[in-house]
C-alpha cells in the first residue's frame, strides 16, 4: 500500500537509527509499529531486521507496517519477550527503545546465547540509565556513543556499547578513567554519562541542569525521614549534587 512512501519517524528514532552500522543484521525489541527496522530497510542500510514486541497489539501493528510497506523479506515480525524471539548469531545489533533501564538489562541478561554474538547494543532507556551503564561497565562493555536530544519538551538519553572480547572482557570502559577518585564521581558519571561529562553539548548542559534540579527537590523531601536508607540516599544526593555544581560552573550552554 504504501510501498513506494518513506516511512516518517521522530527525532528520537532518527537519532537511534544513525547509530545502527550499515549492514547490521538487527533486532528491534518492543518495536511497537517497526518504524525503526522499516525506515532502516527503506534506507537499504539493513542486511536484516527483526521487529519483536511482547504484546499482541504492537506486534499486529509492527506486521501491518511491514507488509504496508512492502518489507516482509526484509523484516521478519515476531511475537515474544525480550530476545526470545531471536536465535544465537541471527542479530549482530540490538536496540531496545522506550523502556526503563532496568528492563532493558533483564531482556540482555536473560538471553546470554544472543548477546554472545552480539557485537554492538542501542538503549534509548526511559529512566534508571544508570541501571544500564552499570550492567555494561560491570559486563565487558564499552561505551562507543552517548547523546542527550530534547524532543517534545522531553529529554531522551540514547547510548551505545560494545562487548570486549578475549582478554579484554574483565577490563573496564576508559570512559570512566576521569570519574575513579571517589564513588561520588561514579556515581554521577553512571547517571549521567562520562563521555557526556568530558564533552557536554548545550542540550546535555541543560539536561544535567534539570537532573540538578531534581537532586536538590529529591534530598529536600528526604531531610525529615527518619528512616536510615532515606538518610544515606540523601547524603549521597547531596554529595553528588555539589559535585554537578562545580562541574555546572564550569560548563554552561553557549550563547545563541
Amino acid at each position: 500500500m504504501f510501498a513506494n512512501l518513506t516511512v516518517a519517524i521522530s527525532r528520537r528514532l532518527r537519532a537511534i537509527a544513525d547509530l545502527v552500522p550499515r549492514h547490521s543484521k538487527l533486532v528491534d525489541v518492543g518495536t511497537d509499529h517497526a518504524l525503526l527496522p522499516v525506515y532502516l530497510s527503506q534506507q537499504h542500510t539493513l542486511s536484516y531486521a527483526v521487529a519483536t514486541d511482547i504484546s499482541e497489539g504492537p506486534y499486529t501493528a509492527a506486521l501491518q507496517n511491514v507488509r504496508a510497506f512492502n518489507l516482509e523479506r526484509q523484516v521478519s515480525v515476531r511475537l515474544g519477550p525480550g530476545l526470545s524471539t531471536v536465535a544465537p548469531g541471527e542479530v549482530d545489533t540490538v536496540v531496545i527503545a522506550g523502556m526503563g533501564g532496568s528492563t532493558a538489562v533483564e531482556i540482555l541478561t536473560e538471553s546470554p546465547k544472543v548477546m554472545e554474538q552480539v557485537e554492538l547494543v542501542v538503549i534509548q532507556p526511559m529512566n534508571a540509565s544508570q541501571r544500564v551503564r552499570s550492567y555494561w561497565r560491570e559486563n565487558g562493555y564499552v561505551l562507543s556513543v552517548e547523546a542527550v536530544i530534547l524532543e517534545d519538551d522531553r529529554y531522551y538519553e540514547i547510548m551505545a556499547a560494545r562487548r570486549l572480547s578475549g582478554s579484554e572482557v574483565e577490563g573496564r570502559d576508559p570512559a570512566y578513567s576521569s570519574f575513579l577518585g571517589s564513588e561520588d564521581e561514579l556515581s554521577v558519571a553512571l547517571e549521567l554519562g562520562p563521555t557526556l561529562l568530558v564533552k557536554p553539548t548545550d542540550t546535555f548542559i541543560e539536561f544535567a541542569r534539570a537532573k540538578l534540579a531534581r537532586w536538590k527537590s529529591i534530598a529536600g523531601e528526604l531531610e525529615h525521614s527518619r528512616q536510615p536508607a532515606s538518610t544515606v540516599h540523601r547524603n549521597r544526593l547531596i554529595r553528588q549534587t555539589h559535585w554537578l555544581e562545580k562541574w555546572m560552573n564550569h560548563h554552561q550552554p553557549e550563547d545563541k
